[in-house]
């Protein structure tokens, strides 16, 4: 007795279009530096697509030179000290540029701070930095720490800085003498 086949007739393939999403865009000064290069890399693994931007006095083309062909990448030779526009938006602006020169602090730009108890990149963005800055020697200062929560993570992940309105609010009690007005 022959079985009766049970498969069905092949379905016609209904092709789903694939919504295209922008990348985030991050504008990196410094690109071609230590830090800035790895933070290249970095934000390019996480899907950004990164603006690199080096005035090449100190920083070196080797060490981005793996980017140039990727089309999530540029790279504009620029100082920074000069006006430059870059059009369109940017999700980050992180700033390392600056003449080579032993560096007492590194700051982690506020936003990754904050945000970094909710998102996984954010937090791998402060683990990244605090270990570049480690391996270099420097010390690190969190910005934007505005909870007791977000404390005790920088304190587990022996961040040595941080600054914030849970510290403590800017006050004029907190300047110099001299940096106060006159008396009238």
């Amino acid at each position: 007795m022959a079985k009766k086949s049970t498969s069905k007739a092949p379905r016609k393939a209904t092709a789903k279009k694939a919504a295209t999403k922008a990348k985030e865009r991050v504008l990196i000064t410094g690109a071609a530096g230590f830090l800035g290069s790895h933070l290249c890399d970095r934000f390019i693994k996480e899907g950004y697509h990164v603006i690199g931007m080096d005035n090449l006095i100190t920083g070196r083309l080797k060490n981005i030179e793996h980017l140039f062909k990727r089309s999530d990448f540029e790279f504009y030779h620029h100082d920074v000290s000069t006006f430059v526009h870059v059009p369109g938006e940017l999700k980050y602006i992180l700033h390392f540029a600056s003449p080579a020169s032993p560096i007492d602090y590194l700051k982690i730009e506020g936003d990754f701070i904050a945000n970094m108890l909710n998102s996984d990149k954010d937090r791998t963005f402060v683990t990244s930095i605090r270990s570049l800055a480690r391996e270099m020697g420097i010390t690190v200062v969190a910005e934007y720490v505005e909870s007791a929560a977000v404390l005790d993570e920088l304190v587990a992940l022996e961040i040595q800085r941080a600054q914030g309105y849970y510290i403590g609010r800017p006050a004029r009690d907190l300047l110099p003498v001299d940096w106060l007005p006159p008396a009238a």
